[in-house]
């Protein structure tokens, strides 16, 4: 995956474009494991400063749909969840410590 490539992802789920992560996400409440996967290696190999705004967004909304998820009082409920919830946590979290440390030390 190149920077482009990166970019365009990131991109797309920060605007949740069709196909993308944050669209199945948010537009059908469904958790698509590709899509994750590709956008977690975006994040991780971006070198990209300025998409940090747009990477810590996503990074959010992901972390507040799944608590929205397992609030028993709120009607939000991801349909195909059913997997680990710290093993997805951890891989989103390892793609944004790589991306972090890279954009900080080749400062």
């Amino acid at each position: 995956m190149n920077q482009r490539q990166c970019e365009n992802i990131i991109n797309s789920n920060f605007k949740a474009v069709e196909d993308s992560f944050m669209y199945f996400l948010h537009e059908k409440s469904v958790f698509k494991e590709n899509k994750y996967v590709e956008l977690c290696n975006a994040i991780e190999k971006s070198d990209n400063k300025a998409l940090l705004q747009k990477i810590i967004h996503t990074y959010r909304y992901i972390i507040k749909n799944i608590t929205h998820h397992f609030n028993k009082d709120d009607l939000f409920e991801i349909k195909n969840f059913d997997s680990d919830i710290v093993e997805k946590l951890d891989e989103l979290d390892y793609s944004l410590d790589v991306y972090i440390k890279k954009i900080w030390l080749n400062s």
